[in-house]
């Protein structure tokens, strides 16, 4: 018997007690100002924007004053909602979240908020609406909405990518766009 075969009949031999996982995560609701405060401090720590607002035209306004005379896009449903010819090129993209979780400060984003799959990660800078009502503790309690599983085709985003990897340079915007700005709209 080879020294691998032996090896492996030890593992083997050992048993440990199987543990059974539980069939239900626990949920951990939090309060919505617990919720909206740790939200906006992991966006501080990762670097994300964040401006909390009022309403989702007040979101719409700021967005068009910082997309000035650049090319931009308004994903579907959001006021004054627009195409575009090259998405690869767009300079400035807002588009809505279903929900935001707190710990990490990932929105997830259904293929049906985007519009075409590639503008989250193409265009220059990202604004990505989501209300504090949509806020969620973690990802566990984001795992148990069923918006995740609703279309074929989704993604959390948090914070623009980040390397620094090569030659010990950092590099913002990776994979991705160079900044990243969440609006929170408040229901107050």
């Amino acid at each position: 018997m080879s020294s691998r075969q032996q090896i492996l009949e030890r593992i083997r031999a050992v048993r440990q007690n199987e543990q059974k996982l539980p069939d239900e995560l626990p949920k951990r609701m939090l309060p919505l100002e617990e919720l909206r405060e740790r939200f906006i401090v992991s966006c501080s720590i990762t670097g994300t924007g964040v401006h909390v607002l009022s309403s989702m035209e007040e979101a719409t306004f700021l967005f068009m004053q910082k997309a000035g005379s650049c090319s931009f896009y308004i994903g579907p449903g959001l006021p004054g909602n627009n195409s575009i010819e090259d998405p690869v090129r767009t300079d400035y993209a807002i588009l809505k979240g279903e929900f935001g979780v707190a710990e990490n400060n990932a929105v997830w984003l259904k293929e049906s908020s985007m519009g075409d799959r590639v503008i989250p990660f193409a265009s220059l800078h990202l604004y990505l609406l989501v209300s504090e009502d949509d806020l969620v503790a973690d990802m566990h309690e984001a795992y148990h909405k069923d918006l995740i599983f609703q279309e074929g085709f989704g993604v959390f985003i948090a914070g623009p990518s980040k390397t620094a990897d090569i030659e010990q340079s950092l590099v913002i915007g990776a994979h991705g766009p160079l900044s990243l700005d969440i609006l929170l709209i408040t229901n107050h």
